[in-house]
């Protein structure tokens, strides 16, 4: 009797944990929600500018529209601004909103009157055109708006904004019979523009469906981009001698909403195709500068290093609008380094050499990917003055031809010639320290100084280290 009451008793307990617990349960996921619509909702009014409708409001339209037409034709069309994140980053918020502001005036400016437009996010519109426009108005209209979008913005008085814009158009019934699959053959068509270099007008068509995971994936970066769910996390590069931080890389990263932290190689391929990839470079300059000043305030002394892609040193700009930011912030360019991966892969190209010597004439450091040099590549290297060449320990320690050894020699002999730094990358063991120790290296990377790490866990170290606590042996 005993026992039985006393499994009772541990039943109702078990019992009331587990309502308890679900109740809490249902609770978070209830303020998770209410929490997300909060912030939408904040968004959706911050963002909102006059004459047009929002994301949601366009949304509802097209499909009562599509109640009221049965199988009427109706077109949409799908406008992006090309390259807007540049302006995002030269810019700051009350100027980006001019900008819209006059991009909107000329989209009406275009259009007739009964047709309605939705900023449906950040730099992209949407624009509906009512039955009675057939596919060869929506397509003269389509055509229009683009060279009235590539007209240059004034902002100031002597300062004009270049930009132009891509086009996508779809039609009801035929591209979709539900506002979400008419929106989805918007951005299938729309990805295939960007694909293509942007600044060009075309019509949905089934060969877009080939596209359409990179196109889903092309469209929560765009998003991820506007409600900035790119961060940096860091990994230190130390000095062999002193064991001391000589400087830190910092490697993008995507929180995804629901897919977590993401690594470049899920999301910087979709951004080279598209173009977005441009963004990074600026939006990661900006975000370095603030980091770093954050270190200089708290005493730690570190060269921020950032890396750069082939695509991105192919921008004619790239020099200038780095040396606006720098002159924006107030930064030392000595102070920074720029990563240039594959560097023997793209040496000979004279736009990619022509923009390294702008950003040498800036003041920024440069730091070359070792692997695959050869003598016409080690002679643009010379040319440039790069600051340090960077090569992966089991480059250095593989076995080679006897044409490559020689190769390695002649590199290694420069770097010690010329007074640069040689940084060593994935380091994980003391025995690999005492592996390259015969090659003179300066500097070394990798999990056995540190992992990578976030902007919190990097501060702790950094932290440690300027009080003496840090211990590499530990």
């Amino acid at each position: 009797m005993i026992l039985a009451l006393a499994g009772n008793r541990v039943l109702s307990v078990m019992l009331t944990i587990f309502v308890v617990g679900f109740l809490i349960f249902l609770s978070y996921l209830l303020l998770k929600k209410i929490i997300k619509d909060f912030k939408e909702e904040r968004y959706e009014k911050q963002n909102r500018l006059d004459g047009v409708i929002s994301r949601a409001e366009i949304e509802l339209l097209i499909t009562r529209y599509i109640n009221q037409v049965g199988n009427n034709q109706f077109g949409l069309l799908y406008i992006d601004i090309d390259k807007f994140g540049d302006f995002k980053n030269a810019f700051n918020d009350n100027e980006v909103k001019i900008i819209l502001s006059k991009l909107i005036s000329n989209i009406k400016s275009v259009l007739p009157t009964d047709i309605v437009i939705s900023r449906y996010q950040g730099d992209e519109f949407i624009v509906l055109f009512n039955s009675k426009y057939k596919r060869d108005d929506v397509l003269s209209y389509g055509r229009k708006l683009l060279e009235k979008l590539r007209e240059p913005i004034k902002l100031y008085e002597h300062t004009k904004l270049e930009q132009t814009a891509s086009i996508s158009i779809a039609f009801y019934p035929i591209h979709g019979n539900r506002v979400s699959n008419l929106i989805k053959s918007l951005q299938l068509a729309m990805y295939k523009v960007k694909k293509a270099g942007g600044n060009n007008l075309t019509v949905y068509s089934k060969d877009a469906l080939d596209t359409k995971e990179d196109a889903n994936y092309y469209y929560e970066i765009k998003e991820a981009m506007e409600k900035e769910e790119f961060t940096f996390y860091y990994q230190p590069i130390f000095n062999l001698e002193t064991k001391k931080v000589h400087s830190i890389e910092s490697l993008i990263r995507w929180h995804h909403p629901t897919l977590g932290l993401l690594t470049p190689n899920k999301f910087m391929p979709i951004m080279e195709q598209s173009g977005d990839i441009y963004w990074v470079g600026l939006w990661g300059l900006e975000q370095l500068i603030k980091t770093y000043k954050i270190w200089s305030e708290k005493g730690i002394n570190a060269y921020p290093t950032i890396n750069l892609s082939l695509k991105q040193l192919m921008y004619d700009e790239i020099a200038t609008d780095f040396q606006k930011i720098i002159k924006r912030t107030k930064v030392n360019p000595n102070n920074i380094y720029l990563e240039i991966e594959e560097f023997a892969l793209f040496d000979a190209n004279s736009k990619i050499y022509k923009n390294l010597l702008k950003l040498k004439d800036v003041g920024f450091r440069i730091t070359v990917d070792g692997y695959g040099i050869d003598f016409n590549a080690l002679e643009q290297i010379e040319k440039l003055n790069v600051d340090a060449i960077k090569f992966k320990y089991n480059v250095l320690m593989s076995e080679k031809t006897y044409a490559a050894e020689k190769m390695l020699e002649t590199i290694l002999e420069f770097i010690d010639d010329k007074n640069k730094d040689l940084i060593v990358q994935d380091v994980e063991t003391k025995d690999m320290i005492n592996n390259v120790n015969k090659y003179n290296a300066k500097l070394g990377q990798g999990y056995y100084f540190s992992k990578v790490l976030p902007q919190d866990k990097l501060m702790e170290l950094l932290e440690d280290q300027s009080k003496a606590n840090y211990n590499l042996d530990n």
